[in-house]
């Protein structure tokens, strides 16, 4: 029998609506991470990994239908986190990136990289001069 380990990944965020978005630091985008197993053998130690999330996003929040933390041939988990927005952010205009996920099976490690999700910030800028 041939056998084909395969991991998905999708993230998404309400936020991520085409539009500029007025975000104040400290202020946060949520994000959600669907990950389906849509190969045939099952997959263990999963873990799903966000750079604007400084590291692993813990999970999952649900999908573990038989709680067996064992992501199931045809099983799909949901992962939720939140980025904090910094004046880094806001200066760029744009919160910008994607998510990693990563497991092992039988058969060895399964890896795959998410979508891109852009969060556009509205920016303005202003100064004043007084004279005295």
């Amino acid at each position: 029998l041939c056998q084909n380990p395969e991991i998905s990944i999708v993230k998404a965020s309400v936020s991520d609506t085409g539009n500029c978005i007025v975000f104040e630091v400290d202020d946060t985008i949520d994000y959600t991470f669907t990950v389906t197993n849509e190969g045939d053998v099952d997959i263990t130690n999963v873990v799903v990994t966000d750079s604007n999330l400084e590291g692993v996003v813990a999970g999952p929040a649900s999908g573990d239908t038989n709680t067996n933390n064992i992501l199931d041939v045809g099983e799909v988990w949901m992962y939720e986190a939140s980025h904090i927005i910094m004046q880094a952010d806001i200066d760029n205009g744009s919160v910008l990136n994607t998510a990693d996920v990563n497991g092992n099976t039988a058969l060895g490690d399964v890896d795959h990289t998410s979508n891109t999700v852009t969060v556009l910030i509205c920016t303005s800028s202003s100064i004043a001069l007084i004279r005295v």
